[in-house]
């Protein structure tokens, strides 16, 4: 039986040579192999927190789509994904579970500083 490999990482932009996520639109990428010849696409399921065992569906993907971006999540919270491939005969067994937590974004600088 052929399985994905499931890895992820966090979108982010360099701030002052550090990564982080924009405060706005915290997102977790995934990818993986596809090793099936025959899907009609892929289910990607999510669960939130260590440990998690509650997954559900998040996004279906198209034949050959190996990569998904996760977005509008929470910041500074852990996500744990699977992916299966799937078609007319049904489902294959799931991927493994790969999680990733997303950065927190820095604070905005304070302004309008005096000296008096």
């Amino acid at each position: 039986m052929k399985r994905a490999i499931l890895t992820f990482s966090a979108l982010a932009f360099l701030l002052f040579a550090a990564s982080v996520v924009h405060a706005q639109a915290a997102s977790l990428s995934l990818s993986f192999t596809d090793n099936a010849s025959n899907e009609t696409g892929f289910d990607v399921e999510r669960c939130q927190g260590s440990g998690c065992s509650g997954f559900a569906k998040v996004a279906g993907l198209g034949v050959n789509v190996t990569t998904y971006v996760d977005s509008g999540l929470l910041e500074g919270t852990m996500y744990c994904y699977r992916v299966r491939a799937v078609n007319t005969g049904g489902a294959s067994a799931y991927s493994n579970t790969s999680c990733g937590t997303t950065a927190v974004a820095v604070p905005a600088a304070p302004s309008n500083l005096l000296v008096k």
